[in-house]
């Protein structure tokens, strides 16, 4: 389970798989979520980790979108 909390810092790197939570932009937004993969090569999901939030559907097509990079670890002050 992955939390980032004021004052943290994300470590991340440049390659990633399904499974994997990324650094992700879409549109002017930059979020942070487990990445899924779907059937459709334009399709993915972007699932939270915090049970109040909703996935994000991104559609490439249709979506300005671009991966930041794969968080692999937070640093806690």
């Amino acid at each position: 389970i992955a939390s980032c909390l004021v004052g943290s810092e994300m470590c991340i790197r440049d390659s990633l798989n399904t499974g994997d939570i990324v650094v992700a932009r879409i549109e002017d937004e930059v979020t942070v979520k487990r990445l899924k993969t779907n059937r459709s090569k334009y399709q993915i999901t972007l699932l939270p980790e915090n049970k109040d939030y909703n996935p994000i559907e991104v559609d490439l097509r249709e979506q300005n979108f671009a991966f930041e990079g794969l968080m692999v670890g937070v640093i806690r002050h």
